[in-house]
C-alpha cells in the first residue's frame, strides 16, 4: 500500500494529524496499484508556499496547495518509475483556515486540509482543470472523496 509522510512545518495551526493521515491513507486507496511508494504532505507556513508559488508558478502570492507529481507517466501511475516518492503536496494551513470559515458551519479545518489533499492528489495522478470537461471530471472527483471523508466515523482518540 501507498505510505503518507505528514511533514509538518509550521507551527501557527494546530492540526489533528492523526486524522489527516488516516483519512488520506483511505483516499490513497483509491489510487493504490499495490505500490510500496510514498505521497509525502508538507505543511507550511504562508511565507514558505509563497515563496514556492513563486518559484515554480510565477505567483507572487500566498496559495493554499501546491503539488508536484514524480510521475513520468501520471495517466498510467500503475507504471510507476523507480524513484519511491509519487509525488509532494504543499499545504498553507493558514490560508486553509481563510478557506474553512467561508464554507460554513459544516466545515472544519480538517475537511479544508482534505480537500486540499485530495485536490493535491489529483492532481498528481493525472486530473486538471485547464477546460470545463477535466474540471468537471476533476471536481466530481474531488466532491465524491470529501463526502466520504465527512460520513466515515473515524473513531479517533
Amino acid at each position: 500500500m501507498m505510505q503518507v509522510e505528514l511533514i509538518n512545518s509550521q507551527d501557527s495551526i494546530e492540526l489533528n494529524l492523526e486524522f489527516i493521515k488516516k483519512a488520506t491513507s483511505y483516499i490513497l486507496k483509491k489510487f493504490d496499484r499495490g505500490s510500496s511508494k510514498r505521497i509525502n504532505i508538507i505543511f507550511v507556513g504562508n511565507d514558505e508556499i509563497k515563496k514556492l508559488n513563486k518559484k515554480y508558478r510565477n505567483i507572487d502570492r500566498p496559495t493554499d496547495v501546491l503539488s508536484f507529481s514524480y510521475l513520468s507517466n501520471p495517466d498510467s501511475p500503475e507504471e510507476y518509475d523507480d524513484f519511491p516518492i509519487v509525488g509532494e503536496i504543499y499545504i498553507s494551513p493558514e490560508a486553509a483556515v481563510e478557506n474553512s470559515m467561508e464554507q460554513g458551519d459544516e466545515w472544519s479545518i480538517e475537511l479544508e486540509i482534505m480537500l486540499l489533499i485530495i485536490h493535491g492528489l489529483l492532481h498528481i495522478f493525472g486530473y486538471g482543470h485547464e477546460n470545463e470537461e477535466d474540471k468537471a471530471r476533476m471536481f466530481g472527483v474531488q466532491d465524491s472523496m470529501i463526502n466520504d471523508i465527512k460520513n466515515i466515523d473515524w473513531n479517533l482518540h
